[in-house]
Parts: C-alpha cells; sequence; structure tokens
C-alpha cells in the first residue's frame, strides 16, 4: 500500500528505528561535527519562524488598514472627497 504523504511513515517509527537513524547519522558526520550540525539547524529554524512572524505580521497590518480604510472614508466629508474646497 502506497502511504498518503510522502512523510507518513514517520507516524509509525518506533525508537529502535529512531535509534538506529541517529546512529547512521553519527557514523556519517562524526562526532565532531554533529554538535555545529545541530546548531546550523538550530539557527535554520529560527531564521524560518522569524521570517514567519514577520509575514504574519505585514499580513496583519494590512488587514487592519484595509479594514480602516472604508471608516475613514465616512469621516471625511463628500466635497472634500471629490477634491472641491468647502
Amino acid at each position: 500500500m502506497i502511504p498518503s504523504t510522502p512523510l507518513s511513515f514517520i507516524q509509525n517509527m518506533n525508537a529502535p528505528e529512531i535509534v538506529m537513524i541517529l546512529a547512521v547519522i553519527l557514523l556519517f558526520f562524526g562526532a565532531k561535527r554533529l554538535p555545529e550540525l545541530m546548531r546550523s539547524v538550530g539557527k535554520s529554524i529560527g531564521e524560518f519562524k522569524r521570517a514567519k512572524d514577520d509575514i504574519e505580521k505585514d499580513v496583519r497590518s494590512a488587514m487592519e488598514s484595509a479594514e480602516a480604510e472604508p471608516e475613514r472614508k465616512q469621516s471625511i466629508p463628500e466635497k472634500a472627497r471629490v477634491g472641491e474646497s468647502a
């Protein structure tokens, strides 16, 4: 049976499989480079979260300004909106 998503096999992993994968990673990268690798992964995750937060903040501010726009148009008199002087 083909899994529905590419990473659905992770749900069926138990402790022995995880230990085996970690052992292979340790053998592949070595004990000296493993902390450096994990540090760079952590920095990448932190940078991704900051970028995500910045995008969310931009979207929220755009939505708030779009909601405030109709209110601002209603408070301006009709002659001022058209460009005529009072």
